[in-house]
C-alpha cells in the first residue's frame, strides 16, 4: 500500500475515535484578523506507528496535554476562542510527510506543530511557503532543513551543536582516533559528520563512517569493524581510540556483540539520543566499554517537572525530551496568534523572531534559519549499573557543571534531573567537569 492511501486510512480510523483521534470542529476559523470566537484549527504531525513510534506517542500525548492547557489559559485570559487540535499520523514514512501536510491544507489549517521527526528534506520548507503555512518542529535537526527565511522552525538547534559537544567531550578526553558508526538516516549521518568535522579540526583523525540499514546487515560486520579498531589500537594505544555509534532500539543489541570482540571491547564507546531512556536493557556490556552518552536535556523549572509527571501517569513510562519541546511548541504557536491577534503566517514569523520566549523547557530564542539557538545536552555514563548524569553543557554558553546543579542553581534540581531521565541519579564527583575520563 502505498503513503497516501495508508495516511487516509489512519485518518479515517483516527476520526472514527481511536487514540489519535481526528478532532474536528464545525466553526474552525482560518483567518488573517483576530479570532473573536469559534475555533483555530492547529495541525499535529508525529509518527504514531512505525519505527520511531515511540518518539511520536510521546509527542501526540503533549500535544493534547498542551491543548488543553492552553485553551484553560484561554478561558482565563477571557477570549472566545479555542484551538482545536488535527492530528496527522506520518507512519515514520518520508512518503507520508508531503501527503499529510496537504490533507492539513485542504482542510485550511495554516499552523501545523510538526512534521516532527526528521523525515522530510528541502521539499517540505517549500510546499510551507507555496501554501502559506507555518510549520514549528518540536524534534528535527538535520541540516538540509536549515534554511532561512523559510516558514518552518524547529526547536531543537540542528545537529551541529551536539556534534560538537560529542566531538569536544571525545577529545578532551584523550582521544586522537574516533571510529564513527550508525544507521543509515540524515538524523545520524548529519551527527556522525558533524562530530568527525570538529573532532578533526581540533587535532584528531577519523576513520571511514560505517552505516547500516538494518542491524542484522551491521552485525554481521562487526568482525571487521573489530580488525579496524585493533589496528588503531595497536598503533595509537586502546584509550586514544573511541567508537561513536549513533542508533536506536538496536544500540544495546549491538554493544552487547561487540563485546566478545577484543578491539570493540578494549575502547571506549560514545552514543547520542534517548538511549538512557531504554530502562530494559542489561548495562553490563554498555558499562564495560564506559559508554558515555549525550543527549538533549529539558532545562525546565518546576513547571516541567509537573508535566513530565502528567505524561509520565498517561504513557506508564518517562517520556523523552521531544514532549517537553513538543508541549512548548503547541503553546508558542497558541501564544503567537493570542499576542499578536492574527493568524497569517507573517505575522505569526515575526512574532516567533522578535523576542526571546521562555517555555517548560526553558529558554527558546530562534536563530536566521529558524532553528533555535541553543539547547543543553546531558552526559551520561553508568554507575553501579544505573546511567548517571556526568555534566550538563550548554551549546551556546558551555559546563554547567552537575555538583553546581546539586548545590541548588537555579532551575536545576537534582530531583528534576532524575525524574527527567528516570534514574536514580547521582553525579559522580570523580568525572564531573571531565565526564569523557576513563
Amino acid at each position: 500500500m502505498n503513503a497516501v492511501p495508508l495516511l487516509v486510512a489512519t485518518l479515517l480510523a483516527a476520526s472514527a475515535g481511536s487514540a489519535w483521534g481526528l478532532e474536528t470542529a464545525g466553526d474552525a476559523v482560518r483567518a488573517a484578523g483576530a479570532p473573536e470566537h469559534g475555533n483555530v484549527r492547529i495541525g499535529v504531525m508525529a509518527p504514531a506507528s512505525g519505527g520511531a513510534s515511540g518518539y511520536g506517542m510521546d509527542i501526540m500525548a503533549a500535544s493534547r496535554l498542551a491543548v488543553a492547557d492552553f485553551n484553560e489559559h484561554l478561558a482565563e485570559r477571557g477570549a472566545a476562542w479555542r484551538l482545536v487540535p488535527v492530528y496527522v499520523d506520518s507512519l515514520t514514512d518520508p512518503g507520508a510527510v508531503i501527503p499529510g501536510l496537504e490533507y492539513l491544507d485542504a482542510l485550511e489549517v495554516e499552523v501545523v506543530a510538526g512534521p516532527s521527526i526528521d523525515l522530510f528534506g528541502a521539499e517540505v520548507s517549500a510546499l510551507a511557503s507555496d501554501r502559506g503555512m507555518l510549520l514549528l518542529s518540536c524534534c528535527s535537526v538535520t541540516l538540509e532543513s536549515a534554511i532561512p527565511d523559510d516558514n518552518l522552525y524547529r526547536m531543537t538547534p540542528n545537529q551541529t551543536h551536539h556534534g560538537i559537544i560529542l566531538a569536544d567531550i571525545m577529545y578532551e578526553g584523550g582521544k586522537t582516533l574516533v571510529v564513527p558508526v550508525g544507521r543509515n538516516s540524515a538524523w545520524v549521518t548529519d551527527l556522525l559528520e558533524s562530530a568527525v568535522e570538529r573532532f578533526t579540526e581540533r587535532g584528531g583523525e577519523a576513520a571511514d563512517m560505517v552505516v547500516y540499514d538494518t542491524y542484522g546487515e551491521f552485525g554481521e560486520g562487526l568482525a571487521r569493524m573489530n580488525d579496524m579498531v585493533r589496528e588503531a589500537g595497536d598503533a595509537l594505544g586502546y584509550d586514544r581510540v573511541a567508537v561513536l555509534y549513533v542508533g536506536f532500539e538496536e544500540t544495546f543489541d549491538l554493544i552487547r556483540d561487540a563485546a566478545g570482540y577484543g578491539g570493540l571491547a578494549g575502547v571506549q564507546w560514545f552514543g547520542a539520543d534517548a538511549n538512557t531512556l531504554l530502562h530494559d536493557h542489561p548495562l553490563d556490556a554498555a558499562a564495560s566499554v564506559n559508554f558515555t552518552v549525550v543527549q538533549p536535556v529539558s532545562l525546565g523549572d518546576q513547571r516541567s517537572a509537573a508535566l513530565g509527571e502528567r505524561l509520565a501517569q498517561e504513557l506508564e513510562r518517562l517520556p523523552s525530551v521531544y514532549a517537553y519541546q513538543q508541549y512548548d511548541a503547541v503553546w508558542l504557536l497558541g501564544m503567537a496568534i493570542l499576542e499578536s491577534g492574527r493568524t497569517d503566517t507573517g505575522t505569526l514569523k515575526a512574532y516567533l523572531d522578535g523576542h526571546p520566549h521562555s517555555g517548560v523547557g526553558g529558554a527558546i530564542a530562534f536563530d536566521g534559519y529558524g532553528d533555535r539557538g541553543s539547547a543543553a545536552y546531558g552526559i551520561w555514563h553508568i554507575l553501579d549499573d544505573m546511567w548517571a548524569l556526568a555534566d550538563i553543557i550548554d551549546s551556546a554558553d558551555g559546563p554547567l557543571h552537575c555538583l553546581d546543579i546539586v548545590n541548588g542553581q537555579p532551575h536545576f534540581t537534582l530531583e528534576h534531573l532524575q525524574h527527567i531521565f528516570g534514574q536514580e541519579a547521582q553525579p559522580d564527583p570523580d568525572i564531573c567537569g571531565t565526564p569523557a575520563a576513563r
